[in-house]
């Protein structure tokens, strides 16, 4: 993300990026490598990260940044993805579950597909 701000800076046009990642709550998350979990460390790296923040996808016509998150509801936790859109109390960022092959129903309640 930082060469592409130096490119940016440039003046070189450069693609946005929205992460597809897990939400799950881990049971004890001291178990997880540096004591964070991944969606907490892109908060932090990326979305509250004021120069990063400006690489982040935002949906046409919506000033909220957009975070993916596996929409088979495996690896998906809807408590986690109202902390992630929460951000804080900043609420800056929008969650949309995205998965393959999903049908009518989930499509229509704002799941995506590819």
């Amino acid at each position: 993300m930082d060469h592409w701000i130096e490119l940016r800076k440039q003046g070189i046009q450069t693609p946005y990026i929205a992460p597809w990642v897990n939400s799950p709550q881990m049971e004890d998350p001291t178990n997880y490598p540096h004591n964070q979990l991944s969606w907490k460390w892109f908060l932090n790296y990326m979305y509250n990260n004021e120069t990063r923040a400006e690489l982040i996808w935002k949906r046409p016509g919506s000033d909220k940044m957009v975070y993916f998150t596996r929409g088979d509801d495996t690896y998906n936790n809807d408590t986690v993805n109202e902390a992630i859109e929460y951000n804080d109390g900043k609420q800056n960022i929008e969650v949309i579950k995205m998965w393959a092959f999903l049908g009518l129903p989930k499509l229509r309640h704002g799941y995506w597909s590819f």
